[in-house]
């Protein structure tokens, strides 16, 4: 792994980049900033997007740094969109308001960008992410390099190992050129899985997918955060209703038995469980990794008490309309307890 930024990379003309830091306010805000400005090897603002309604928050007298609102109506994806509009630098990186750099994060993802030799400006670039654990622990996902990612959508999906690699293109691990941003905006109306599904449509749209398999993110997995809590099984399955139809059925069923089963068992409802599975064989063909997760989340489930129904009620698209049928065989209220 690298370490500081270089003397090569320094002596050369300094990228600027628009960090934007979409926020409600969080305790953690100001040392998020702080880490924002301190990046070495770059030239940077910060751009504060309050998505909440009271005060705008005092962070810093940095002349760099600048607070703007936007309308709580439209979520964190309609604050993004936001920030990338009010930025000024070509280049964009996103920032959770309770995650925070490395020193040399953007200098480094830049640096590995320009190595790659892209044929076209359009590209996204991540890098690895040190989980912090409430009880201290750490670790470092995802656990295997994945380079350039050819196809973001089954790698973020499928389940190509008994324990989970932890696939990731986190919100604050992404740097990318300001117009594709503007081109490709977060849809305000995804209120789920919001970083991989806008990762997804960039690459539809022709964007090289890259990861620097470095650890220069920092996240707590301490506590679930409000955004966190809402993602539940039925969000999930209609997220890969839209998002997920070009993928393979491996891709498909490996994403209902693990992400979106882990939700239901998250809920403690037994109709979800249910449901994912039916979903999984359904609407895809899963791999034996996933079905032992999936087996393994009932122990877990049986584990927690009371059960209780579904958590939300899928109803978009085919397979999240199909999952209403092992939880109407459950009980016709939906409610297992």
């Amino acid at each position: 792994m690298s370490g500081p930024v270089s003397a090569h990379e320094t002596s050369a003309p300094r990228p600027q980049v628009s960090v934007v830091i979409p926020t409600t306010g969080t305790r953690c805000l100001e040392r998020t900033v702080s880490s924002a400005l301190g990046q070495q090897g770059v030239e940077v603002e910060v751009v504060v997007v309050m998505n909440a309604a009271g005060d705008l928050p005092r962070v810093s007298d940095d002349p760099r740094v600048r607070v703007v609102r936007s309308d709580p109506a439209l979520a964190g994806n309609g604050a993004r969109s936001h920030g990338i509009r009010e930025s000024s630098h070509d280049l964009v990186a996103l920032l959770d308001d309770d995650d925070y750099w490395r020193p040399d994060k953007l200098a480094r993802q830049h640096r590995y960008v320009l190595d790659q030799r892209l044929p076209s400006d359009a590209w996204v670039v991540s890098c690895a992410v040190v989980e912090h654990a409430a009880d201290g622990a750490t670790k470092v996902v995802p656990t295997e390099d994945p380079g350039e990612v050819d196809d973001v959508a089954e790698y973020l999906a499928g389940r190509p190992r008994l324990r989970s690699i932890g696939q990731q293109f986190q919100s604050s691990t992404l740097l990318f050129p300001r117009r594709l941003g503007l081109e490709h905006p977060f849809d305000p109306a995804v209120r789920v899985h919001q970083d991989w599904g806008w990762v997804v449509e960039c690459q539809q749209a022709g964007a090289a997918i890259l990861c620097l398999y470095e650890p220069l993110s920092h996240r707590s997995t301490g506590a679930a955060d409000a955004l966190t809590r809402s993602i539940t099984w039925g969000s999930s399955l209609e997220w890969a209703d839209r998002y997920l139809t070009a993928s393979s059925l491996r891709a498909r069923g490996d994403f209902a038995l693990t992400i979106a089963a882990d939700r239901a068992v998250a809920a403690r409802s037994l109709a979800g469980w249910l449901a994912c599975g039916w979903v999984a064989v359904r609407h895809g063909r899963p791999g034996w990794t996933a079905w032992v997760f999936y087996l393994f989340l009932i122990t877990r489930l049986v584990r927690s008490s009371p059960l209780t129904g579904p958590a939300s009620r899928p109803a978009a698209g085919p397979a999240a309309r199909s999952a209403a049928r092992p939880a109407s065989t459950a009980d016709p209220t939906g409610d297992d307890r």
